[in-house]
Order: structure tokens, then C-alpha cells, then sequence
């Protein structure tokens, strides 16, 4: 079973979803800051190696869209697929090149929140010894 965000975190202003990466954090949709958020760094971090463990990809064969969250979760578990996958050391590189394939179209404002994500993630998985430095 893939890690699952049932319940879409929103600004308080102005009702856009966002990751909670920080404690603080700057809304991408209106600017406002986001305070007193729990990180989910962790818990998709250790979903995601559970899943990979038993499973030859992070990106889950079967994956219903539970939130807006998890629509942007598939994302990442897709990219997380291609950098192992591509075998290269340089993570920042990877990614920024990756983001650039993505329309986000009304959704560009999360595009930030998601790469901040995603560089967390990669700190998670470096510390737990998944993948190398660059």
C-alpha cells in the first residue's frame, strides 16, 4: 500500500493546498505566511521506502487520487522513479531539469512548495542512506 494524503492542507487566506515542509512557510498563491505546520517530510519519506522495499519503484501500480495532495504525491513518487532510474549523482540538477517537463498550469503556484519538497525528501532519503550525496 503507497503513503496517502487524505486531507488537502490549505492556506488559511486564501484556501490554496500546499505541502507542510516547514513550520513556516510562504503561501506560493497569495504570499501569506503559513505558521505552526507539522513537516510530512517523514511520513511520506518512510512510505515511500516501505513501498520501494517490497515494490520495484516508489510510483505505486495502482494509485487513486484521494486529495489534490495526492495528485501532486503521484508526481513525486514519478520523479523519484526516473532519478534512480536515470543513475545520476546530481540531485539539484536532475530535479530542476525534471521540473521543467511538468505543466502546472493553475497550478504553478505550488511549483516551489513541491521542489522544496522533493529536496527535503532527498535530504530524508540521504540520511536514511538510500541514495548518495552528490
Amino acid at each position: 500500500m503507497a503513503f496517502h494524503i487524505f486531507y488537502d492542507n490549505k492556506c488559511p487566506q486564501c484556501r490554496k493546498v500546499y505541502f507542510p515542509v516547514k513550520d513556516r512557510q510562504i503561501c506560493g498563491a497569495c504570499g501569506a505566511e503559513i505558521k505552526n505546520n507539522k513537516s510530512i517530510v517523514n511520513e511520506i519519506g518512510n512510505g515511500m521506502l516501505l513501498y520501494r522495499k517490497f515494490n520495484n519503484g516508489f510510483t505505486p501500480h495502482v494509485f487513486g487520487a484521494c486529495s489534490v495532495s495526492d495528485t501532486f504525491l503521484l508526481l513525486i513518487y514519478q520523479l523519484f522513479d526516473k532519478y534512480e532510474e536515470a543513475g545520476v549523482k546530481d540531485f539539484e540538477k536532475f530535479m530542476a531539469n525534471y521540473f521543467k517537463t511538468i505543466q502546472f498550469g493553475a497550478n504553478v503556484y505550488i511549483k516551489e512548495n513541491i521542489f522544496e519538497l522533493v529536496f527535503e525528501l532527498h535530504k530524508y532519503f540521504v540520511i536514511k542512506n538510500y541514495f548518495p550525496i552528490k
